[in-house]
């Protein structure tokens, strides 16, 4: 059997474009499902832990850490599992911690967040916010993140908003 390069070149091409729409279908199928995400999920407000915002800024996002966290982290028993869900019930327009989420059923007004231990730490979101280059100074002024949670409480951040609840916009 001999080996004729024409047609191996060709099989080669052939597996590279196949590759490529293969990416190019999952990457638009990610999308698609975030947007999805982001038009289904709940709408939840979440204050952000006082930090320095000069030393978040790092090129073009922020690194968040939200109160809920330190909430959770004080209401976590010694040996808690790695993962679980929190309880939250909004006050006053922001969402707080009510409890930790057992197997009782929720009570109206009530909605499940999700949460990870990570590095000793509590995370509820990914807790980075990515914005365009040059708008650092625009998103300085946040207190709090808006986030978009589903009902198994995954949770995705949507904006960032001011001291009076007001989504932060870019300047143009």
């Amino acid at each position: 059997m001999s080996f004729n390069i024409k047609t191996g070149l060709r099989s080669g091409r052939w597996l590279a474009l196949s590759a490529v729409v293969l990416f190019l279908a999952f990457y638009n199928v990610s999308i698609a499902q975030k947007e999805i995400f982001l038009e289904q999920g709940r709408r939840v407000v979440l204050a952000l832990r006082p930090l320095d915002p000069r030393s978040l800024m790092q090129g073009d996002y922020m690194i968040l850490q939200f109160q809920i966290e330190r909430d959770i982290s004080r209401a976590l028993p010694e040996l808690a599992p790695r993962r679980g869900l929190a309880v939250l019930r909004l006050e006053n327009g922001e969402h707080k911690l009510a409890r930790l989420h057992g197997s009782e059923p929720l009570a109206e007004g009530e909605l499940l967040l999700e949460f990870k231990q990570i590095g000793g730490g509590i995370k509820v979101s990914s807790g980075s916010f990515f914005f365009e280059e040059g708008q650092a100074k625009t998103y300085e002024q946040a207190r709090y993140a808006e986030l978009r949670v589903r009902d198994d409480g995954k949770a995705m951040i949507s904006a960032l908003l001011d001291e009076d609840l007001k989504v932060i916009k870019k300047n143009r």
